[in-house]
């Protein structure tokens, strides 16, 4: 399953819920260390789906071109983590 999760009408929040937890504990599972973030960097392009694109080793863009009615949301963070 790709990123679509913010995009379901049809499940709960509760499910919802379960659903970020469960890509949370994934993402946490995966070093990345600060200069050695190239594993989260392909997990996260790869769930991006089509969309993402790399932008150098630790710096993945992505976005949608349509939206509709939809507000308009960026998100921006860290893929490494600081031991």
């Amino acid at each position: 399953e790709t990123c679509a999760v913010a995009q379901r009408d049809d499940i709960s929040d509760h499910q919802l819920g379960e659903q970020l937890a469960t890509r949370l504990m994934a993402l946490i599972d995966i070093p990345s260390e600060s200069r050695s973030e190239s594993a989260l960097a392909e997990y996260v392009e790869a769930e991006l789906g089509p969309q993402a694109r790399r932008a150098s080793d630790d710096c993945i863009l992505a976005g949608v071109t349509e939206r509709g009615e939809r507000p308009l949301v960026l998100l921006a963070g860290h893929l490494d983590t600081v031991p």
